[in-house]
């Protein structure tokens, strides 16, 4: 499986990130909703994999499972290699939700313990937490801003002291790129030595004015 990585060709896509930022890719998942998407293998399996927790229980359930099991093969499959197992310490950013939320999704949690059981050495740590909730930002219309996020982080320092120097904080789509600066800065702001990136199941890529607005006669300018 290759991995994609945010360059100066994708950066506009995420108003917070730049190249410079470490933050890697395996799939692109489209802006929006809507029938055009539904063919989408890779909107459907974003689709499922963040089905909500009110789900339980139901036939579409299995589908959550069914991503969750291919969100640890497709880690697995790029983790398994070099020395990454060895040398990194993987955190996830937390969800929208508080623990003791009966909506909380720990569904990247889920796939890092799903990693856990196949490498003994893999160290997986759930060092962020969040203090109250927050809308999830695929359903708001207003997206929190990095220091609202910030202040919302709790840091378990007893669980980052002795993390590994270099950090993969990871989650499921990467869009304006908000919740990534802010767990970084958190971590950062407790060890300062640490080398930061981010991994993502997909980023969100934004339409193109020049193909939504072609209407096989003319260009809009």
């Amino acid at each position: 499986m290759l991995i994609g990585r945010i360059d100066e060709l994708t950066e506009g896509d995420h108003h917070y990130i730049t190249k410079d930022s470490n933050c890697y890719y395996f799939l692109e998942y489209p802006s929006g909703k809507g029938e055009q998407h539904y063919n989408n293998p890779n909107y459907s399996y974003i689709h499922n994999f963040k089905k909500s927790m009110d789900r339980q229980g139901t036939p579409q359930w299995r589908y959550k499972i069914d991503a969750i099991d291919k969100t640890i093969s497709l880690f697995n499959e790029f983790i398994s290699t070099g020395d990454i197992i060895n040398k990194y310490t993987f955190i996830p950013i937390p969800p929208s939700k508080i623990r003791t939320d009966p909506m909380y999704d720990p569904r990247m949690s889920q796939v890092l313990e799903g990693i856990k059981s196949l490498h003994y050495n893999f160290d997986f740590r759930e060092i962020l937490t969040c203090k109250e909730n927050k809308q999830p930002s695929h359903e708001s219309n207003s997206r929190p801003t990095i220091q609202e996020l910030f202040d919302n982080y709790t840091v378990n320092i007893d669980l980052l002291r002795n993390a590994r120097k270099f950090i993969v904080l990871v989650d499921d789509v990467l869009t304006t790129g908000a919740h990534y600066c802010a767990a970084r800065d958190a971590l950062l702001s407790y060890r300062k030595d640490l080398d930061i990136r981010g991994m993502f199941i997909a980023r969100r890529v934004l339409p193109n004015p020049i193909f939504d607005y072609f209407d096989d006669t003319k260009l809009p300018f």
